[in-house]
């Protein structure tokens, strides 16, 4: 028995040099077995000798031993029992062996079953509510591993030397020649060859990187020898030195230095390259590294070439800590041809500088349980930076702001100081510089008597877009930049009277605002209108520019407010309803018909006569009522006992009366649907449309280009949109989009102390919709081989008002077992100020190579969206 417990303590203490788990020996020879479940059988240990020749313990052939999760093989090993020195000769192997619980369906099992060197015991089955079968399963698959044909060295100092070495660690694979282990733990590899494909210990990876010589740092500690290396408290990072790139054995790119942090995977990269009319042939890399774990922080490195515009770098830092998150983004290229994407004549009086950049900080910050702080500082080189190289951002936030936010919540109201600036003046920008504000939600001062209010102080500066160009259309005159310092504070009183089957909440408020400055100049909605136009990043409007004069003085102005607000609910639930396909447990149908009364009567001063800096400023007489009803279909999703209700279908219609109507318009407003449908994870539904009730606000149509091109036209119609999602199968999505707006504005619903729903986002006044918009937008995402390895997407976007398409998608991706391949080409077309079309075309093709990953990971990996921009993640 005793030569066993010497034979295991040389194996497993061989073992923690190498593998990612550290056995913590204090003392050689005391080896507590009991403590070790994973040794208490030992009749499954296999070795066919163990003899002792003077100090020295000798083990011969096949030796076999499993241990907890690790499986250990070796031909012979040699240990002196004085002087602690080890050789260990002959095919060494240490495995271990990692398993997973989870909760799947049958399509999951089967990708995970497939998956190499990866058992999967059954263990039972569940049922969720609406009747779903899930088996409960136990996933045993490879984890770390090494392999050796000789190891010296002394169990000691730690200090040894191996020869033709091979490790699996958790981020990367490795092999060399010879190497050594020095005494910290610093493993230093000659004639090595690293990957994050493990094919490379086949002879056949995808990718690696051979070096001459490779340094692997673990966890450092201060202790030495075996006792000392804990290589679980982190990952390893790496050093090497005389690199190359290769590429399915070929040598492709030289590195004369290659750095891997610890918990970064080698081959967690992106290469794009291909061909784009705005770029010309172009070549894009990315490369993320995780730099530290507490606080956790990463970098993303860029760089790219265009033929047609120069070389362009830059990076995107991430870091997060417990209370907070910071993002930095920054990128610079010299652009030998700035216009290439935006046409001079499309530009209007804007120019494009040769250098550009762009640069973003952002941080949210919770300070303390009630303090919190948000803050964005953003500078750009030219107002079409975004457009040109990071499209997927610009269309999401096309002018972003520079701003800092810091407020703090006391028990019964909150309290905020906002700052605004303009740090590019290519954007239209109104400055707070600062504005301090209070805000007291609705809550009880009296019984029953409600109170709800708002006061802010600050200081506004409007400052218009700056041109490079004069403007030569109209009267010449350009928008002129104003500023004022303006209090305002609202209080509202709330009285509800609940019914048996009716609840009406009466209010009344008041609001008073102070001006610093006015305008002694009238600036009626039709001339803010033209500032507007003017202020178009084209700025070709026509119109003649009437600006404030800031020569009226100081003004105050009052407004009252009084409404009734009145809501009613009818139910019904049907608990015995259940489908499995539509994932109902159980029904309840709501509806909510409403009423909202407000009536604001005229302001004491006229709306034209000051500053506009927001809807504040442009408040006008209201006397309406809105009549709605809200219904919700509502089931139960999740397991059993932690059940949560779910809205499986959503529909609200609007129509608003006007007692007193305003220019242009008659008493009839619209009337307005929202619809929400999301019967399961696969399907959804959204649609929303406003009709013309009253006959009044449509502007002016052009119903005749319309039916020349296919397109619905209804003239009783303002918008209508419909949004289909429907995930038929794994990887086969079909989408659906259709957008009709005819020109129209609309009178305004407006109060200041209650909230109505909106179609659109914005002003609550001067709402103009002078578009002519009507397009379809459609793709599919489609497997082409059973196993989903090759996939393939189309998408299309028809303009049914230019009468062409203008632009489709075709790709085709690939996952291997290290990378992901696309290839993409896609089409634009547009017209030119002249009228003549333009075709712009993109060949891309996109190259991502993946790190290490467990059958689970690989189950659970989210699907590549087959329609990104030219780069996905951006500032």
């Amino acid at each position: 028995m005793s030569c066993v417990r010497k034979l295991l303590t040389i194996i497993f203490m061989l073992a923690s040099v190498f593998t990612a788990e550290a056995l913590d020996v204090k003392d050689f020879f005391d080896f507590d077995f009991k403590s070790k479940p994973g040794l208490r059988d030992l009749s499954k240990i296999r070795a066919d000798s163990t003899s002792i020749v003077g100090k020295n313990i000798i083990v011969r052939g096949n030796v076999f031993i499993p241990y907890g999760n690790m499986t250990v093989y070796a031909d012979k090993a040699i240990v002196n029992f004085e002087t602690k020195d080890l050789e260990a000769i002959g095919n060494i192997r240490v495995y271990r062996v990692r398993t997973k619980n989870a909760t799947v369906d049958l399509d999951q099992l089967s990708k995970i079953a497939a998956y190499p060197d990866t058992l999967v015991d059954i263990l039972g089955y569940s049922l969720d509510p609406v009747g779903n079968q899930l088996l409960k399963i136990k996933v045993y698959f490879q984890g770390d591993m090494l392999k050796a044909s000789r190891v010296t060295g002394n169990l000691t100092t730690g200090m040894f030397s191996f020869k033709d070495f091979e490790g699996r660690y958790k981020t990367f694979v490795a092999r060399a020649k010879s190497g050594i282990r020095k005494p910290g733990g610093e493993i230093v590899i000659k004639d090595a060859e690293i990957s994050s494909c493990e094919y490379m210990l086949q002879n056949h990876g995808h990718y690696s990187i051979k070096c001459g010589t490779a340094k692997i740092y673990p966890h450092q500690s201060d202790s030495f020898g075996i006792a000392g290396y804990k290589p679980n408290l982190g990952e390893h990072s790496i050093w090497a030195y005389d690199c190359w790139f290769k590429v399915f054995g070929m040598p492709v790119l030289y590195m004369p230095v290659f750095y891997k942090p610890k918990e970064e995977s080698p081959g967690l990269f992106g290469v794009k390259g291909g061909y784009n009319s705005n770029w010309g042939a172009f070549f894009q890399f990315s490369k993320r590294f995780t730099l530290t774990d507490s606080p956790y922080s990463s970098i993303k490195l860029l760089a790219d070439y265009y033929s047609l515009r120069g070389f362009g770098y830059g990076a995107d830092a991430e870091v997060l800590t417990e209370y907070s998150k910071t993002k930095i983004f920054g990128y610079s290229i010299y652009d030998m041809r700035p216009y290439e994407t935006t046409e001079a004549d499309d530009i209007g009086r804007l120019t494009i500088p040769h250098y550009r950049y762009g640069l973003r900080l952002s941080n949210v910050s919770h300070i303390t349980p009630r303090l919190d702080f948000r803050g964005q500082f953003a500078l750009f080189s030219d107002y079409y930076f975004l457009n040109d190289y990071f499209k997927n951002t610009y269309n999401n936030n096309p002018e972003p702001i520079t701003f800092s936010s810091l407020e703090y919540q006391f028990d019964r109201f909150s309290a905020s100081v906002f700052t605004r600036v303009q740090t590019n003046d290519f954007y239209t920008t109104v400055e707070n510089l600062p504005t301090f504000r209070l805000n007291f939600p609705r809550q009880e001062i009296f019984s029953n008597v409600f109170w709800e209010g708002q006061s802010d102080v600050g200081y506004f500066r409007m400052k218009w877009r700056q041109f490079d160009e004069p403007r030569t259309a109209g009267n010449g005159v350009e928008p002129k930049d104003y500023d004022s310092a303006r209090f305002d504070t609202v209080n509202f009183l709330y009285y509800p009277i609940r019914l048996e089957w009716l609840t009406l909440v009466p209010r009344a408020g008041i609001r008073m605002t102070a001006y610093q400055n006015t305008s002694n100049q009238k600036v009626s909605e039709d001339d803010l209108q033209t500032i507007f136009a003017v202020q178009d990043v084209e700025g070709t409007a026509d119109g003649d520019v009437v600006n404030y004069d800031m020569n009226g003085g100081s003004k105050v102005r009052f407004i009252g407010e009084v409404g009734l607000e009145g809501t009613t609910k009818i139910s019904r639930s049907w608990q015995n309803v259940k489908n499995a396909y539509w994932q109902l447990d159980g029904l309840r149908h709501i509806i909510e018909p409403y009423f909202n009364y407000t009536y604001i009567p005229k302001p004491t001063v006229n709306r034209e006569h000051l500053l506009y800096f927001d809807e504040v400023d442009r408040i006008q007489e209201q006397n309406f009522i809105r009549l709605g009803v809200r219904q919700r279909i509502q089931t139960r999703r999740g397991t059993f006992g932690n059940e949560q209700i779910y809205n499986w279908f959503t529909i609200e219609n609007y129509w608003d009366y006007y007692f007193q109507p305003q220019d242009g318009f008659n008493n009839i407003g619209d009337f307005v649907t929202k619809l929400y449908f999301n019967p399961t994870s696969k399907l959804s539904l959204i649609t929303l449309f406003s009709i013309d009730a009253g006959g009044q606000d449509s502007i002016t149509g052009i119903e005749d280009d319309f039916a020349s091109n296919g397109g619905l036209h209804f003239s009783w119609l303002n918008k209508w949109e419909v949004q289909v999602n429907y995930k038929i199968m794994e990887d086969l999505n079909l989408y659906f989009s259709y957008i009709l707006q005819n020109p129209y504005k609309t009178q305004s619903v407006y109060s200041m102390g209650s909230n109505f729903t909106e179609l659109e986002a914005g002003s609550a006044f001067d709402q103009f919709y002078p578009d002519n918009i009507q397009n379809l937008r459609f793709g599919i995402n489609f497997p082409i081989t059973p196993d989903r390895k090759l996939r393939g997407a189309y998408e299309m976007y028809y303009d049914f008002y230019a009468g062409y398409i203008r632009e489709q998608q075709v790709k085709i991706y690939k996952t291997i077992h290290c990378w992901e391949v696309a290839a993409e080409f896609a089409q634009v077309q547009s017209r030119n100020s002249d009228g003549s079309k333009r075709l712009r075309y993109t060949a891309l093709v996109t190259l991502y190579l993946t790190g290490l990953n467990t059958p689970l990971q690989s189950v659970q990996r989210q699907t590549v969206n087959t329609f990104t921009q030219i780069r996905q993640e951006g500032i």
